[in-house]
């Protein structure tokens, strides 16, 4: 039954074995812009809300534990209020968090904090990102009575594991370990963009916990930040918001005009609504391109495999002859096409989503950098993306494997 189709298969990948791969390649880029950009649009409202978890949201950078006081924070909730009054909005779902930020690499129980030591053996896979906050914040954000003894501390983690006795934080020359009480999923610090593994550690006393970090290491780079998150939602429209942000943002600035040497380093002021325009006109903008390359990608595919298959019916006529004439019937010619097109036209596509499959990891990582942390949502897209690039595949295979035959039978009608 495959006689016809094993015998040529070595003379047809050594001559088209060029053609093949061009369009396995091309599938390959296809299947991952079409994948990666349809993820983006799909989970568009996901990266939003990642990255504004409210809708009017502070984010301010400190300069010491003690900027992180409740009298020193106050002073902004009661002129957030006071504006907020004066524009007849009232504040709701209220989000508050202070905490200390830190990013390294994990080795067993240590996390070693101090890029210049740190990044010579690391993989990505090690890379995480930790969040140092109070018990008493911890308990107000959850809502749970913590007790929680001296060099005790509460794991919170997101898209990763962690199951040692003990956690050690290395920076520099100072190494503090922790007894782990617990460990929970997910995170209670939201905003801005993670793109590594992350790691909420719940500490009883935040003073004492980081005593002895250095804040920046021997190439002047900072190490550990000092920072403040406070949202809030406001039931306005998303012309409201921008203009309350903006207001808001003027009100602040004029109200502690000294304040970057007093209170905080830096204070934004940022709403979902603007932020959701920005990340709709990026994303937008990436799958316009990228439907655009793949469009002419996809010709150029189709291109390829038209003009394969009309140079290779014109190669093949002699031999059908000859195959017609020691007895093999049309039937049978029909049949060892269609099984030697299908086992070649079919062989770019499988490794295409061999191809789609290696590069999955790396793909993940680069949408990570967008704020998308579901992975299961591009499982789906990559998927429907290549069921509709096989379905595509297989029309064009058909039509010209159609033009295929009919040169080969053409000629074989004429004689």
């Amino acid at each position: 039954d495959h006689f016809v189709s094993v015998s040529s298969m070595a003379y047809r990948m050594k001559r088209n074995g060029a053609g093949l791969a061009s369009i396995c390649i091309i599938a390959t880029m296809v299947l991952v812009m079409l994948s990666t950009t349809s993820c983006m649009m799909a989970g568009i409202e996901d990266s939003i809300l990642n990255h504004s978890p409210r809708e009017i949201n502070l984010h301010a950078w400190l300069d010491e534990t003690s900027q992180l006081s409740d009298e020193n924070l106050n002073r902004i909730h009661t002129a957030v209020s006071e504006y907020a009054l004066e524009q007849g909005v009232e504040l709701k779902n209220v989000l508050d968090s202070r905490y200390v930020y830190l990013a390294g690499t994990l080795n067993g129980s240590e996390i070693q904090c101090d890029y210049s030591t740190a990044a010579g053996n690391a993989s990505l896979g090690d890379l995480r990102e930790l969040f140092i906050m109070a018990a008493s914040d911890y308990a107000d954000m959850s809502h749970k009575t913590v007790e929680m003894n001296p060099g005790e501390v509460i794991l919170l983690l997101d898209r990763c594991r962690y199951d040692e006795d003990t956690l050690t934080i290395a920076l520099g020359e100072v190494k503090t370990t922790f007894q782990v009480v617990s460990t929970e999923n997910g995170s209670l610090v939201t905003g801005g963009t993670m793109t590594a593994p992350t790691m909420a550690v719940v500490v009883p006393d935040l003073d004492s916990a980081i005593s002895g970090f250095s804040r920046e290491n021997e190439f002047g780079k900072e190490l550990l930040t000092l920072e403040w998150r406070y949202g809030f939602d406001t039931g306005l429209d998303d012309a409201g918001n921008a203009d309350f942000q903006n207001g808001l943002s003027e009100y602040l600035h004029n109200k502690f005009p000294e304040e970057g040497s007093e209170g905080w380093r830096n204070l934004i002021v940022s709403s979902r609504a603007n932020n959701a325009a920005d990340f709709r006109a990026s994303y937008g903008g990436l799958f316009f391109i990228g439907m655009i390359l793949s469009v002419v990608l996809l010709l150029a595919a189709v291109l390829i495999i038209y003009y394969k298959q009309v140079s290779e019916g014109y190669e093949d006529v002699g031999r059908f002859e000859i195959m017609q004439k020691v007895g093999m019937t049309k039937a049978d010619i029909r049949r060892s096409i269609a099984s030697q097109l299908l086992m070649v036209f079919m062989l770019p596509l499988a490794f295409a989503g061999l191809h789609l499959s290696f590069a999955f990891p790396m793909i993940r990582k680069m949408l990570l950098l967008f704020g998308l942390t579901k992975i299961g949502l591009f499982i789906r897209t990559t998927l429907i993306s290549f069921a509709v690039f096989a379905v595509f595949y297989w029309i064009v295979y058909r039509r010209t494997s159609g033009v295929y035959y009919s040169i080969v039978s053409g000629r074989d009608d004429s004689n």
